[in-house]
């Protein structure tokens, strides 16, 4: 058994050196591992559910069209009223646990080590995952 050594050139070992993982990409690795983790998209899916079934309910009531034709403003200005703080309640519950969940489980999963041995800052990270996660409650509010 013979064992091959490939030293790097000069020029090679100061690109190495110098070689710090950007802010962005940190960013897009961050969004790469909520994506793929299926807790994160049962959340998702269990979210979208609960938004979804008070409206469900409210157009099965026995009087919608009544209500509708008789006074339609307040028929819709209740029905959103309840729809937006239920919006608001639970997609802040999953805005928590997300965030709990990305930097929890770095520690938990004992990545943390990798990623601070590779340059990183502890700061820069966390504004990194705090970042990531604001990005996808501003999509959940435009969507």
């Amino acid at each position: 058994m013979s064992t091959a050594v490939i030293t790097p050139t000069p020029i090679e070992q100061i690109q190495l050196h110098n070689a710090k993982p950007s802010f962005f990409g940190m960013v897009r690795g961050e969004f790469f591992k909520i994506r793929r983790q299926w807790t994160n998209l049962i959340m998702l899916v269990l979210l979208l559910g609960v938004i979804v079934l008070p409206f469900i309910i409210e157009m099965t009531a026995p009087n919608v069209k009544t209500n509708i034709q008789t006074n339609p403003l307040h028929f819709f200005y209740n029905t959103l009223s309840v729809g937006l703080s239920i919006l608001r309640v639970f997609t802040g519950i999953f805005l928590l646990i997300l965030t709990a969940r990305t930097v929890g489980l770095e520690y938990q999963l004992g990545t943390i080590r990798v990623l601070l041995s590779r340059g990183v800052g502890r700061l820069q990270l966390l504004f990194a995952k705090l970042f990531t996660v604001a990005l996808i409650a501003l999509i959940l509010l435009a969507a």
